[in-house]
């Protein structure tokens, strides 16, 4: 089961991901900065566990609801309701891991014009750390609002660093 994830939307509108919440992402709406602030793209909603993911790193972006259907079939789980009209969804997967520590990091998303760059990395337990001999397979999605022009994914080398400059 997936945990219960609250976000921030600019600091000033917290939402949680829960079973049958519906969401619309306009509501991101809230959150956009008045004309001298530069307009940053906003996660909306995210989802995460460390089992059920790919077993083979990468990522993939959601553009329509057949897509996103597929996607949680794939994971096992129940679709939370998502709009795509006006949001996507990007998915990252670590891969078959051999122990537990890992899980995925979505970097701040970067709107570059009408094109959204989202970047994200697998972290990875610190060397030398005492972690669960088990088989875990962890994955991250997240919701944005839908931009006017292409979504481009890009994996970063996988870090141990936990402060780094994620959203």
């Amino acid at each position: 089961m997936s945990r219960v994830t609250p976000l921030f939307l600019a600091g000033r509108l917290a939402i949680a991901a829960l079973p049958g919440f519906s969401l619309i992402c306009s509501l991101a709406a809230a959150a956009t900065p008045g004309p001298n602030e530069p307009k940053q793209a906003i996660p909306v909603r995210a989802w995460r566990d460390v089992h059920g993911g790919d077993r083979v790193p990468g990522s993939e972006v959601v553009l329509d609801a057949g897509h996103w259907n597929n996607v949680w079939r794939k994971l096992r789980r129940d679709t939370p309701p998502l709009d795509f009209t006006t949001c996507i969804a990007v998915v990252a997967y670590a891969g078959e891991k051999g122990t537990g520590g890992y899980s995925i990091r979505f970097m701040e998303p970067v709107a570059e014009g009408n094109d959204l760059l989202i970047r994200w990395q697998v972290l990875t337990p610190e060397p030398g750390s005492l972690q669960m001999q088990v088989l875990t397979q962890p994955w991250e999605a997240q919701a944005f609002e839908r931009p006017k022009g292409v979504v481009r994914v890009q994996q970063l080398p996988d870090s141990t660093d936990l402060a780094g400059t994620a959203r």
